[in-house]
């Protein structure tokens, strides 16, 4: 279930260009993860930080990122 909802949610999203000029910003070292400390600039990334990192890893890929919009809506 939670799969499904990622795919959904990151293909939504990341057809979307601000996602990914929203990604781009958030990766300031351009490692294709988005640490806690990149993600600091980002109050709403911030605030919903433990739900996004679902593999619990520290790091936010674009389809962890990309469940944010689901959360927005």
């Amino acid at each position: 279930m939670i799969n499904k909802l990622l795919l959904t949610a990151f293909f939504a999203f990341a057809a979307n260009s601000s996602f990914a000029d929203d990604f781009t910003m958030l990766d300031a070292d351009k490692d294709g993860l988005i640490s806690k400390d990149e993600a600091s600039i980002s109050q709403t990334v911030t605030k919903q930080w433990d739900l996004l990192d679902i593999n619990k890893d520290g790091y936010l890929g674009k389809d962890e990122l990309a469940v944010l919009s689901s959360i927005k809506d």
